[in-house]
């Protein structure tokens, strides 16, 4: 089952320089559950709806891929912010199962 957490932005001083953290939405899912079938069957998606992720209609989006011993950025079929802000990501499911077990990061600065 995916989580999510939402955390805040911090303040960093660093030699003398002021500034803040991203606040960031991270939604942890699995390689299978977690993924829908979408666009006919042609392909697994996992949406975050605005009203879960918080943080309005232009927010950035990385994606990681969980190898065991730890995350490295990847790059899925598809990756879509909707003009309400939710954010989808697809992957094929067509000659190979494109799901993954790993995190969606969504952030604002």
């Amino acid at each position: 089952m995916a989580t999510g957490s939402l955390g805040k932005p911090v303040l960093q001083i660093v030699n003398g320089i002021r500034r803040y953290t991203p606040q960031e939405y991270t939604l942890v899912h699995n390689a299978t559950t977690d993924w829908v079938t979408s666009d006919a069957g042609d392909l697994y998606k996992i949406t975050v709806t605005t009203a879960t992720h918080g943080l309005g209609i232009t927010p950035e989006i990385a994606c990681y891929l969980d190898t065991g011993a730890g995350f490295v950025n990847i790059l899925p079929d598809s990756i879509n912010v909707a003009t309400n802000g939710d954010v989808v990501i697809k992957v094929s499911q067509l000659t190979v199962d494109g799901r993954y077990s790993g995190r969606l990061q969504i952030s604002r600065f």
